[in-house]
């Protein structure tokens, strides 16, 4: 898929969270193209063969390989290729006068880099290989490299971007080739003072900090000085040895160095290899380079089982191969430690497949067979060929793409395994799971472009064909040319559609006929109940539930109902605290919480779209006093856990909730009344689609196992992914080499294991005034005041106002350092999306979008900035409330007015309501606080401007009852432009807004 985005629009704003909330992504980046020509397609595989091999010898590679002439393609390398190629580069000696060594290439489309293995060869490495591939302009790609007999390995050198080059048919770009191969002459003379592994590892590590910065030609020479002087110390630290490069070897480095900055790689097209040679050449070499505490974790080859990497028969030449990244061992039949039943959860084996990923958000499986990607059940069944170069969920359907060299290549399946719009968009961009524009795209210049992707390719819309999705289906109800489509907006079964010339907003049903037309834009509700699903609908200041036929399911009894499409029940708040009702009207939990808790650990079901929700296997977590309740689905309280609340650092999971106590352990606090010290591993995380039931953890060699909500062992970490599918009823668990096997789930229910709470009483119906009911006709002098603006205005009016600022500090501050600053900006992010009232759900969705990217570990600063800038776009800061204009003073004395006033005269000060949402937004600005005083803590000094950014905003946002916290927020921000301030006082200004906050 593409990562388009709308030039300072919203259209594809869903498109791009599409792209950034794929789990296992895997797109074709093969090479970076030539100028002018079409993108470069994977053809086939690729033998290379030394010309002075006999017959025998011949068949021995081919074993080795594991392939036939038949099934590749082969082509023959010569001495006088070996010398065209590398006689420049190294001695005649060690390309000597024949050639035997061979290449076996196959161009990858799954993200996991270069990966080689090589046998009887003594000079050219896996390493050099690697390298000499990735400064080519390859990205992903296994390469097998051998001889019948030891040799240096020139040939296979040689054969290996001729392979690469044959296979996708197109050459490599000529530059990169080029300083390819002057980092071979550079490396080998770096090599000859230092050594070839430490020579490896200098020039590795000054690549990676290239692209890591983005540097500049100029910028380079600090950065080779840099590494120098880093490895120089870390190999005297590790091995008692360091290194000596003399002037003319660092000239040569410099100049590499200048010419890679030049050319423009992108680091995530070529960390992974670059990382893999920085881990394998430290392993090797002992020598502790302080590059690799800087990756999040290490990384392991993720060998598909039709790989030629696994596929090689080490037995042909006695085993004497190396692996540079992975020795892929022997097929042996999976095998599991632990037991298969735990507290609560129960697995059952089901069966062996070769996949190794769900398609997110679905319950089938990917595949592939080295020339693309499929469908699969969980019964091994292919539902489509391997033909797409792309597929990934997207609410319950799967995205694919056909690369066909055009910019339009997607299309949609269902989980049937049906093409149900064709491979020919150059966007797929759901609305909502009815609605999908697809746009077809032709090239543009950024003056008239409606998109571009990161690459800045710039595209036009042509037409946009929309589709009405319902039942696994997609029917086609419009193709509109760019005139006639603009902004666009989707309300339930209904759309809303901008006319580019005119400028009209109308309303369309799901055939596409108008049912209402002037609307102010595209993303106004329409005027009446047209959406054609559960809505709600407003009267006396109080919500109610409609279904999709506009039947009442529940009477207005309630000041907020907030209904997300994407979760399993409906939340209701009285202002200050919050329940549930279920999509029939029903309520389930009464407002007597402080909060009911949502997670992004449920299964997907008949109401949701993804993980998130506010259940777990049956269990609810609620807040109470500021302490942790569980409950059940009928309202009954299972465990009253009397354990506190810590904002924004425990992980709520439905059935249980993960935290640390003072100390800093891990803790799990379940829903049937325990709470268990989780100790002993690297990292625990729970499960995605697993009900807060199942917790993924992971050792200090980064293999993963499973245990239960009360910490019970079901797998030991030996394994390299476990995911759950959708539903949550299928486990797939996956080693390398050795295959993936699927087990069935079942859970047992709610465990009642306190007195059953009683049953609150339902919200008292509103008095005559608070219903605003008709006054009793009488006489009065008295001016009509004006009404008071409703709840959810005034609470906007009061927190909403600079929620802009607040975000533009979040986005400095994830482009600052996005890994660094996570946890903040999740804290601040949650911060905001409280803030934001119902006129700024799209805001809101958006703003919970990146949060929830940032849990699945899919984000990244580009994706959260993306999601940032989009809901500034659609951000509604809402105006000061107006002042009532003053009533003057008669000159006389007036005139009695006798005609009746049909409007009550409201009592002075604010109603119950304004109150309850007025402290809503102070808790939750109290909660923003807290993220920015966390955020001085950890380093002020580095945070310094998006601090000040941060506390303006929310200082803004504060209204004259909230003067004295805004007063202090105010000085926090003159002490640090005066540099008088430290974590220290900052946090004691904080803390003294929030105790403000907390007086009013």
């Amino acid at each position: 898929m593409k990562a388009l985005h709308r030039i300072g629009k919203l259209l594809a704003v869903i498109l791009v969270l599409g792209m950034v909330m794929t789990q296992f992504g895997a797109g074709l980046a093969l090479a970076d193209a030539v100028a002018g020509e079409e993108e470069p397609q994977y053809v086939t595989r690729v033998v290379t063969i030394g010309a002075d091999l006999s017959e025998e010898q011949k068949a021995n590679i081919f074993r080795f390989f594991g392939t036939t002439p038949e099934e590749v393609t082969v082509m023959i390398i010569t001495n006088a290729d070996e010398r065209a190629h590398l006689e420049h580069l190294f001695p005649s000696d060690v390309i000597g006068w024949q050639t035997f060594s061979c290449a076996y290439v196959s161009p990858t489309q799954d993200g996991r880099g270069i990966q080689v293995k090589t046998a009887n060869m003594n000079y050219v490495t896996g390493n050099m290989i690697a390298s000499t591939l990735s400064t080519s302009g390859v990205e992903n790609c296994d390469v097998l490299a051998a001889a019948p007999f030891e040799v240096s390995g020139t040939g296979a050198l040689t054969g290996v971007i001729m392979a690469y080059e044959e296979a996708i048919g197109q050459e490599l770009d000529a530059e990169k080739k080029e300083l390819a191969n002057e980092e071979l002459v550079t490396t080998g003379d770096l090599a000859e003072e230092v050594g070839q592994d430490e020579a490896i590892l200098v020039v590795n590590d000054i690549k990676i900090q290239v692209v890591r910065e983005g540097a500049a030609p100029e910028d380079t020479i600090v950065i080779v000085d840099n590494v120098l002087e880093t490895v120089n110390a870390a190999s005297v630290s590790s091995v008692g040895r360091g290194i000596t490069v003399s002037d003319d070897v660092k000239n040569k480095l410099y100049a590499f160095a200048q010419k890679f900055a030049s050319l423009g790689y992108n680091l995530d097209s070529v960390q992974t290899t670059l990382q893999r040679v920085a881990q394998n050449v430290t392993e090797s070499t002992g020598i502790a380079d302080p590059i690799m505490d800087t990756f999040e974790e290490k990384i392991s080859t993720k060998i598909p089982e039709d790989s030629i990497l696994y596929t090689a028969d080490d037995s042909v030449f006695g085993g004497n191969t190396t692996a540079t990244f992975d020795d892929p061992a022997d097929t042996e039949e999976v095998t599991f430690e632990g037991s298969l039943s735990a507290d609560g959860v129960s697995l059952t084996p089901h069966g062996t497949v070769n996949a190794n990923y769900w398609v997110d958000g679905t319950n089938v499986l990917k595949y592939a067979d080295g020339r693309g990607y499929g469908l699969m059940d969980i019964d091994g069944k292919h539902l489509t060929e391997a033909k797409y170069d792309s597929l990934y969920g997207e609410y319950g359907y799967v995205e694919a793409a056909i690369y066909n060299g055009t910019v339009n290549d997607e299309g949609l399946l269902n989980v049937a395994g049906q093409e149900i719009i064709p491979c020919q968009y150059g966007n797929i961009d759901f609305e909502n799971r009815y609605w999908v524009v697809c746009w077809n795209l032709t090239d543009a210049t950024e003056d008239d472009a409606d998109a571009h992707d990161f690459d800045d390719n710039y595209y036009k819309i042509t037409t946009a064909d929309i589709y009405f999705l319902e039942n696994e289906q997609a029917k086609l109800v419009a193709t509109l040319p760019r005139a006639e489509i603009g902004e666009y907006y989707a309300n339930g079964k209904t759309i809303n559609v901008e006319n580019r010339s005119t400028g009209e907003v109308s309303c369309y049903n799901s055939d596409f006929e108008a049912v209402e037309t002037g609307l102010k834009s595209a993303y106004s509700a329409p005027d009446g109940d047209l959406t054609g699903v559960i809505h709600t609908f407003r009267e006396n200041r109080m919500d109610g539930l409609k279904d999709a036929q506009n039947n009442v399911l529940l009477e207005p009894a309630y000041p907020y109902i907030y209904l997300y499409e994407d979760r399993d029940y409906v939340l209701i708040s009285s202002g200050s605290y919050e329940g549930l009702i279920d999509w029939d009207g029903n309520e389930i939990i009464f407002t007597d919480y402080d909060s009911i808790e949502s997670n992004y650990y449920g299964p997907v079901g008949a109401h949701s779209r993804s993980s998130s929700g506010y259940s777990g296997n049956g269990y609810i977590t609620a807040v109470e006093d500021g302490k942790y309740v569980f409950l059940d689905v009928n309202g009954n309280v299972t465990y009253d856990s009397g354990v506190s609340q810590t904002e924004y650092e425990d992980e709520v999971c439905g059935a249980s909730v993960l935290y640390e106590d003072a100390s800093g352990q891990a803790h799990i606090l379940a829903a049937d009344g325990k709470d268990t010290v989780i100790s002993g591993y690297n990292r625990v995380s729970p499960l995605y689609y697993g009900s807060g039931m199942l917790y993924r953890v992971q050792s200090e060699d980064y293999s993963y196992g499973l245990i239960d909500w009360h910490g019970n062992v079901i797998f030991e970490p030996k394994f390299d992914s476990i995911y759950m599918s959708a539903d949550g009823t299928h486990l797939l668990v996956y080693e390398y080499y050795a295959g993936t096997q699927l087990f069935d789930v079942a859970y047992e229910g709610p465990v009642h294991v306190a007195p059953v709470k009683e049953e609150p009483s339902k919200p008292e119906p509103e008095t005559e005034t608070q219903a605003a009911k008709p006054a009793e006709p009488e006489t009065t002098t008295q001016a009509v005041q004006p009404a008071a603006p409703e709840p959810a205005t005034q609470a906007a009016q009061g927190a909403g106002g600079s929620v802009s600022e607040v975000l533009s500090g979040i986005k400095a501050l994830a482009i600052a350092d996005y890994e660094g600053n996570k946890d903040n900006i999740v804290l601040l992010l949650k911060g905001v999306s409280e803030l934001l009232g119902e006129e700024n759900a799209e805001a809101a969705y958006l703003v919970d979008s990146a949060v929830q990217l940032i849990g699945y570990d899919a984000a990244d600063s580009d994706s959260i900035s993306l999601l940032i800038d989009s809901a500034l776009d659609v951000l509604v800061e809402p105006a000061p409330a107006p002042e009532p204009e003053p009533v003057p003073e008669p000159e006389t004395e007036p005139e009695p007015v006798t005609e009746p006033v049909t409007e009550p005269v409201p009592e002075p000060g604010p109603e119950p309501e304004t109150e309850a949402a007025t402290q809503g937004a102070a808790e939750t600005i109290a909660q923003v606080l807290d993220g920015i005083k966390a955020l001085a803590a950890s380093d002020l000094e580095g945070n310094k401007d998006n601090i000040i950014l941060l506390l303006n905003g929310v200082s803004a946002s504060l209204g004259e009852e909230n003067a004295e916290a805004a007063s202090l927020l105010d000085s926090a921000v003159q002490l640090i432009n005066l540099d008088a301030a430290d974590s220290d006082s900052i946090s004691l200004l904080v803390d003294a807004a929030l105790a403000a906050l907390a007086a009013q």
